[in-house]
């Protein structure tokens, strides 16, 4: 957390703080796994709190730039990120609605990036128990995602 930010999450009561940036975080994490299909994905579905690794810094940059607006902390020097993050998720959540999502193993959408045939362990989980779930058994494409477990005690 920016040390700014940080400080005014210091200032605030632990109790409220803690769940002003859970509430925060959570809603986050919840946008950016529907733009990824995240539940529908055999590592994914395990938890909810975890996101894929490569939108690692644009959650982040959600949480930091939402969290700042609800405790008045000035959000200047956070915009950059925050507008960044919102036109990535937008245009997630865009192709995921076309089809052309580029994690798709169906995707129309050109150029069309996939992974070729999978076997054992499709994914990883990086933090919290750190625990990876096996790819299912048949020998079809799909693309590996690796995946974070973020709790909001990772944001602070």
């Amino acid at each position: 957390m920016p040390p700014g930010l940080a400080a005014a999450y210091g200032a605030l009561p632990a109790e409220y703080a803690a769940a002003l940036l859970t509430q925060t975080a959570a809603g986050t994490i919840a946008d950016f796994r529907r733009a990824f299909s995240a539940s529908a994905d055999p590592v994914g579905c395990t938890s909810g709190t975890l996101v894929p690794d490569f939108t690692l810094s644009y959650v982040q940059a959600t949480v930091w730039y939402l969290f700042a607006a609800k405790v008045g902390y000035d959000q200047a020097d956070l915009r950059p990120g925050w507008t960044s993050a919102d036109l990535y998720l937008r245009q997630a959540l865009r192709d995921l609605v076309s089809g052309t999502s580029v994690l798709s193993s169906s995707s129309a959408g050109t150029p069309r990036y996939a992974a070729g045939p999978y076997s054992g362990a499709r994914a990883t989980v990086f933090g919290g128990t750190g625990v990876a779930a096996a790819a299912p058994s048949d020998t079809g494409t799909a693309p590996v995602i690796n995946y974070v477990n973020l709790s909001p005690p990772l944001f602070v």
